[in-house]
């Protein structure tokens, strides 16, 4: 299903953007208090593996981020979303290979990449 996903993001974007995405880090270091911090967009050997659980396949129509608190804690937020408009943008697109339900189910398509304890 990514493959759809990359080749449409792919298309859609120019050269500039393109340039831009490549400039970007592939990871970042900082300190919060005493601690040293890494934070990478997926994982260091592939860029699209999933950070878990920031998604939930757990029937919701939302999302959750983390915050990293000032006393040094991760805070889990959920997040609603407007699911209609972008599901009928990815159906326009041709992107109607299962996530364009997930954000209407809260279920995920490819429920067999999720790790067991987030498959409810």
């Amino acid at each position: 299903m990514s493959a759809g996903w990359h080749a449409q993001a792919d298309a859609e974007i120019g050269a500039e953007d393109h340039a831009w995405m490549r400039a970007l880090p592939k990871w970042l270091s900082f300190r919060h208090r005493v601690t040293a911090c890494l934070a990478c967009h997926g994982g260091f050997s592939e860029i699209d593996r999933f950070l878990w659980p920031i998604s939930a396949d757990d029937g919701a129509r939302k999302t959750r981020f983390a915050l990293l608190e000032s006393d040094g804690t991760v805070a889990f937020h959920k997040l609603c979303y407007e699911w209609q408009d972008a599901q009928a943008a990815m159906q326009i697109k041709g992107l109607a290979q299962g996530y364009h339900t997930a954000l209407e189910t809260g279920r995920w398509p490819s429920r067999d990449i999720l790790p067991p304890a987030l498959r409810h």
